[in-house]
């Protein structure tokens, strides 16, 4: 009898081995801590904070990973006047803000650091310490202001075919109508898949020598309203998924530039993307005159 119990539990042994040697074992790995700490969600979001100066920060982001950011921001005077702008980047819990090169203010460099303690998740708001070796509209270190997600409900949409099998869609909010964050979409029907990604845009006065909307580092950075703005350009998609050219391409970088209407209403009326396909630029996209489109109506 314990002959066999003990073949019985030998037989049970070898089969949990062989369940747990298969493709589905979890390996955990202990040396890396996980932080669970709670953190902002800055997914495609609009944060603002009112500094004691009565200036109002506003950070446009978006998150390319768990806790990476990325984006733009601005500080304007409570009359709407732009004091600077410039760059977001580092991570939710401590962000970095470096001035616009060439703008006013252009050597403003900042750390915003989010006080994991007062983070409320629900919803997305927390206080904020600002530290770092300059800022226009005030002085550092500035603490306690409160930085709080702005709902983002004004949109400017177009929409229209680019080719015979493709249609170019973008959407996007904006909450100091000098930077967006929205959604680019590209639907090839000939492939099971639609193209998405989000892109952070600034608005820009016109270039010149190239007509078309120059780089914020360049050109100026204006508000949609002002009687310069030319439209507003991107230099990155994060979040891609999806497929632009072929089932099988790889997108490594994506860059656009939309003309929106001179006065209001606004709507975009041109969007240009390029794509570049494991490395290689792609043929310009063009969307002009788009079929479908929503005015913008700035907060």
């Amino acid at each position: 009898m314990k002959k066999l119990r003990l073949n019985a539990t030998l037989l049970l042994c070898a089969a949990i081995l062989a369940a747990c040697s298969g493709g589905s074992t979890e390996i955990v790995d202990y040396s890396t801590p996980t932080d669970n700490t709670p953190k902002l969600d800055m997914k495609a979001a609009v944060y603002q904070a009112v500094l004691p100066s009565g200036n109002i920060l506003t950070l446009t982001t978006d998150q390319p990973s768990d806790t990476a950011v990325t984006g733009a921001y601005t500080i304007k005077a409570n009359d709407g006047t732009l004091v600077s702008s410039g760059v977001v980047s580092e991570s939710v819990s401590q962000l970095k803000l470096i001035g616009h090169k060439r703008k006013l203010c252009s050597d403003e460099a900042l750390i915003v650091s989010v006080d994991s303690t007062t983070v409320n998740a629900s919803s997305d708001e927390a206080y904020i310490t600002i530290s770092g070796d300059k800022i226009c509209s005030g002085t550092l270190p500035i603490t306690t202001p409160m930085l709080i997600k702005r709902p983002t409900t004004a949109t400017m949409y177009s929409r229209g075919t680019i080719g015979a099998n493709q249609e170019l869609a973008l959407e996007v909010i904006s909450a100091d109508n000098i930077n967006f964050v929205g959604t680019l979409t590209l639907n090839n029907t000939s492939l099971p898949v639609l193209a998405k990604g989000t892109v952070i845009g600034t608005i820009t006065t016109q270039d010149s020598t190239t007509d078309s909307a120059a780089d914020p580092d360049v050109g100026q950075v204006v508000a949609i309203n002002d009687p310069l703005a030319y439209g507003f350009l991107f230099n990155r998609v994060t979040n891609f998924s999806g497929h632009f050219f072929y089932a099988d391409d790889s997108i490594t970088k994506i860059t656009g530039k939309v003309r929106t209407t001179p006065t209001a209403p606004f709507y975009m009326n041109e969007i240009r993307v390029t794509a570049e396909d494991n490395f290689t630029t792609q043929p310009e996209m063009l969307l002009s005159n788009p079929t479908v489109r929503l005015d913008y109506n700035p907060l």
